[in-house]
């Protein structure tokens, strides 16, 4: 478990490209061990990919990755697919993935199927 004053030792680094921007935390090998994609879309932004590897999980990365993609492109309306990664041998629970989602002002907009909902979160400056 990494303590609080160690996180400062773990910086976001973001890369933009023209279709999107991708944000990563290394570890003190520089090994990424967190990560998020934001793709641009014309009216809206895309959260894509968000994955942390399991030895960093329930310390903050994901939490750190999705305000500062969020505080980046704050006045943009956001959209995600909230999915347990199928391929990881112990999945995080479906219910815990929509909490943390709406955590962060996502809301359900429609169910796809009992395992996967796309969820808006509204363009409001100042969140």
């Amino acid at each position: 478990m990494i303590g609080k004053n160690d996180m400062l030792n773990f910086k976001i680094q973001r890369f933009d490209y023209n279709y999107c921007s991708e944000y990563i935390i290394c570890n003190t090998r520089k090994r990424v061990i967190a990560s998020v994609t934001v793709e641009h879309f014309s009216e809206h932004k895309w959260i894509d990919a968000l994955w942390v590897d399991k030895k960093y999980r329930k310390q903050g990365f994901a939490t750190r990755l999705m305000k500062r993609a969020l505080k980046d492109f704050n006045g943009f309306r956001f959209k995600l697919w909230c999915v347990p990664d199928e391929e990881d041998l112990k999945p995080i629970p479906f219910e815990n993935l929509l909490s943390f989602y709406r955590s962060f002002g996502f809301v359900l907009d429609k169910e796809s199927n009992d395992r996967s909902h796309l969820m808006l979160k509204r363009k409001i400056r100042g969140d």
